[in-house]
């Protein structure tokens, strides 16, 4: 292995004379130009190019004795060829490379896939309809594409031991499939930034989640039931089109450290166990249509960022809250709410100034 020895140049062809070589390791280095043509001569099971200046076609050099593929963070580029040769192949990350065109759909026949990434290219077309076809896959990651187009396939309830599936920041639109929390091995679940539409079917089997990004989307309906899910540390469904309440069997998960639900259409009051969380850093609740007083939070002992504005709630800041922001701690903690008058109204929130760290309205002066 020759990784992370500030290596420059090209790779020299005479590589490929090493018949016996079935493992090379070039990755963390500064190597520029193409992959040599002869390597597909080599029966290599596993190469790893990672994080070098290397470009052109990828794999026109490759043996199709291959079980691993690296080759992210390089000037890669050109179109996903037919794949159905490498038989052999369980890891294929090409990110944050230039490749283009569609994902060909010979990728579902590679029922040995375990990690498929390639986020952050220029691909287009859409998610292979038999994506549910490759049955060993626990990583999908095209995230950063936001050409691809389509639906999140309904056949990916039969990838039962996926653990990410990340297509974030595509332009997908449509519902997500029902029956997605079958995938009962699922960790992330990231959709952030598409057009997705509609309700958000049950979620209540998906107990090994730890992380769930629905942002920016047209999603409605009552916001997803991850009540099971003892080990989300992050739950984001901001800037949707979500009504109704906020479940409070959502404060009450454990390991819970990031709470983003602004920018939607939630109303009613904010649960009483709201401040019994010892684990929550930033709580997002602002833009919405909640109302009521705001609840103690004596045990927010790691809260960084409280935002409430932007709503209907009405009464004082709780000492519990403030006790929290006075003095501020760090810089980047804040405390906001609707405790401005804009000249007409009175504040609907009464929030001591040395406690909120912003007021809304903001005044222009």
């Amino acid at each position: 292995t020759l990784e992370n020895n500030n290596l420059s140049g090209t790779i020299p062809k005479e590589i490929a004379s090493l018949w016996n070589l079935g493992v090379l390791k070039l990755f963390d280095n500064n190597l520029r130009g193409e992959l040599p043509g002869e390597f597909s001569d080599l029966a290599l099971t596993k190469l790893d190019v990672e994080n070098n200046n290397l470009e052109g076609p990828l794999f026109d050099s490759l043996s199709i004795t291959l079980e691993s593929l690296l080759a992210s963070n390089n000037t890669f580029s050109g179109e996903i060829p037919d794949l159905s040769a490498f038989t052999s192949l369980r890891k294929l990350w090409i990110s944050k490379n230039t490749f283009s065109g569609s994902i060909h759909n010979s990728l579902t026949s590679l029922s040995g896939l375990v990690s498929f990434k390639a986020y952050q290219n220029n691909l287009d077309g859409m998610i292979p309809n038999d994506l549910g076809d490759m049955i060993s896959l626990k990583e999908f990651d095209i995230s950063g594409n936001p050409l691809i187009t389509g639906n999140i396939p309904d056949s990916i309830i039969s990838l039962v031991d996926l653990e990410t599936f990340d297509v974030g920041e595509c332009g997908l639109s449509g519902n997500i499939p029902p029956g997605i929390s079958q995938l009962v091995k699922l960790k992330f679940f990231v959709a952030r930034h598409n057009n997705l539409e509609g309700e958000v079917p049950p979620l209540e089997g998906l107990t090994a989640l730890q992380l769930i990004m629905l942002e920016h989307n047209e999603l409605t309906g009552v916001l997803p039931d991850v009540s099971g899910a003892a080990d989300l540390y992050r739950f984001d469904c901001s800037n949707n089109k979500f009504g109704g309440g906020i479940p409070a069997t959502l404060m009450s998960l454990p390991k819970l450290e990031l709470l983003y639900l602004d920018h939607n259409n939630l109303s009613g009051a904010i649960p009483e166990n709201f401040g019994d969380s010892t684990t929550l850093i930033d709580i997002y609740l602002n833009n919405n249509m909640l109302d009521g007083e705001i609840p103690n939070g004596d045990s927010l002992e790691s809260i960084s960022e409280l935002l409430l504005n932007d709503n209907n709630l009405n009464g004082s800041m709780p000492d519990s809250i403030c006790q929290w922001f006075r003095p501020l701690r760090v810089e980047t903690d804040n405390l906001w709410a609707d405790c401005n008058s804009d000249g007409i109204n009175n504040a609907k929130v009464q929030c001591d100034l040395d406690c909120c760290t912003t007021c809304f309205p903001i005044l222009v002066l």
